[in-house]
């Protein structure tokens, strides 16, 4: 929702773009962002554990352990957040 909010403010022009920035700045806009994002990364880390158990993958006539299934997902998770700082960072 907030980021439709942005998206809104961005099209309406430069004083409701400032409008906006202000309003996120309130103290109850920031933390409501901030517990917002406690139970995004809350559901991520709770699929990831339980990714092994939903998805079986076979390599040949082995499965592969649950660990490994755990490991690819958290490792393709700090891969893409690696990748989106450095765009933010080049970027700025």
């Amino acid at each position: 929702m907030y980021l439709l909010l942005l998206v809104r403010a961005v099209s309406l022009g430069d004083s409701n773009y400032q409008a906006f920035l202000e309003w996120s700045r309130h103290p109850v806009v920031m933390t409501l962002n901030v517990v917002t994002l406690f139970f995004v990364l809350f559901h991520a880390v709770t699929w990831f554990n339980l990714a092994p158990k939903a998805m079986v993958v076979h390599l040949g006539h082995k499965r592969l352990p649950g660990s490994l299934i755990s490991a690819a997902n958290y490792g393709a998770w700090v891969a893409v957040t690696a990748f989106v700082l450095w765009i933010l960072l080049a970027g700025g």
